[in-house]
């Protein structure tokens, strides 16, 4: 996950609020349930209990290390849940062999939301990753629309979500239209009746 840099006085702001949070709890050190506690009064879980502990540290604050170093592992854990969440939807994207079209389109619009999510968010690793599972994800279409052993009218199916994906992959922000005119089409409708 890409972090973006605040501005000198945000990021001052934010260790004013931190260390004053710090103070309310009337506490002589901080360990993991200080961490907690500060970070559900920032409101903000993108802020790591080591952000908070670094902080605090730099303020004088006793740190108890091992419920510091402990909380931050945990955070850490469930933000990876969390991200890994967002694909969990995905999974039956590369195995394209038991997907229809309508699988496929949804899909394709699933991994679109998440692009613009992680673009919007500045997450440079969660956009390679979105786009690395629809390249594999399209090889894996290719692959089983060149597979003779399956049955013609499977390997349309599959070199039809191949180029879906290759639509998404060269203009993601104008796939979902495309998709649309595709469907609306008299040569889709003529090779695909029953989509």
């Amino acid at each position: 996950m890409k972090v973006t840099r605040k501005d000198g006085s945000a990021q001052q702001s934010l260790n004013e609020t931190i260390v004053s949070a710090w103070r309310a709890l009337e506490r002589p050190w901080a360990g993991g349930d200080e961490l907690i506690l500060i970070q559900q009064k920032l409101a903000d879980e993108s802020i790591s209990p080591a952000a908070i502990a670094r902080v605090l540290a730099r303020e004088g604050v006793e740190l108890r290390h091992p419920e510091v170093i402990n909380c931050d592992a945990r955070w850490r854990e469930a933000q990876l849940e969390r991200e890994m969440s967002k694909f969990a939807r995905l999974d039956p994207l590369p195995d394209t062999a038991q997907l229809n079209l309508k699988e496929a389109g949804a899909a394709i619009a699933q991994l679109e939301r998440l692009r613009s999510e992680f673009a919007i968010a500045g997450d440079e690793t969660g956009l390679d990753e979105i786009k690395t599972l629809a390249i594999d994800s399209r090889q894996t279409a290719t692959s089983h629309a060149n597979d003779s052993s399956l049955a013609k009218e499977a390997r349309e199916v599959q070199a039809e979500i191949a180029e879906w994906l290759r639509v998404w992959l060269e203009t993601p922000n104008l796939s979902e239209q495309w998709l649309e005119l595709r469907k609306a089409s008299s040569t889709f409708r003529a090779k695909f009746p029953d989509s």
